[in-house]
């Protein structure tokens, strides 16, 4: 399953990893935090520009996954820890990201996990959400997903039509009084990025 994954849905998002990495514009001293970060692959993009990426799950076996995939020194970091509890101290990180991770979630712990988000991130850091666009459109992509969705099963698969039906993204931002400087829409508007941009 975690190997299915790496091989086959990894190189599907190279795109939106890719974008998610330019949209960062982080640099080698920059402090950068993968929430939720599954098989590590956001991270290792990260870790083409920063030599301070950390990524954190809570699934041993994707931590584990991602840790022997890592080549080189020792970044990324990854450590295994709850998204809405995290292991860091406020205003800590140049850069937090939670990449196609909410919409797995029910609503009240997608709150704890954008708060925490925002706790760890500096006072004038930034914040990366990529995740379903809402509405999805209308086309035989959006279809695909929700047929994905389903067979991941059923508590999957109320969080997915719960994060869609509550408004996504934006309904969440503007929860934690948070508004995206910057929205892309990816692989035919499926996937929004949403760049928020912290002010002291």
């Amino acid at each position: 399953m975690l190997i299915n994954y790496s091989n086959i849905i990894d190189p599907l998002l190279r795109s939106v990893r890719i974008k998610t990495l330019e949209t960062s514009l982080i640099e080698k001293d920059s402090v950068v935090l993968d929430v939720c970060c599954g098989t590590g692959d956001q991270s290792f993009y990260y870790a083409q520009r920063s030599n301070h990426v950390f990524g954190i799950d809570i699934d041993p076996n994707m931590i584990n996954l991602a840790g022997k995939s890592r080549k080189k020194d020792n970044n990324p970091i990854f450590i295994i820890a709850d998204a809405s509890n995290l292991p860091f101290k406020d205003n800590y990180f140049d850069l937090v990201s939670i990449c196609l991770a909410l919409h797995e979630k029910n609503e009240e712990l997608r709150i704890k996990v954008l708060s925490e988000i925002k706790r760890v991130a500096k006072k004038d850091g930034t914040i990366i959400i990529v995740d379903y666009n809402v509405p999805l459109p209308n086309n035989p992509l959006s279809l695909f997903i929700k047929i994905i969705e389903f067979f991941a099963g059923k508590d999957h698969f109320e969080c997915f039509n719960n994060y869609i039906k509550s408004g996504g993204i934006e309904e969440i931002l503007k929860y934690n009084k948070l508004e995206a400087k910057e929205n892309v829409f990816l692989i035919v508007g499926a996937i929004r990025l949403a760049k928020v941009i912290l002010n002291n």
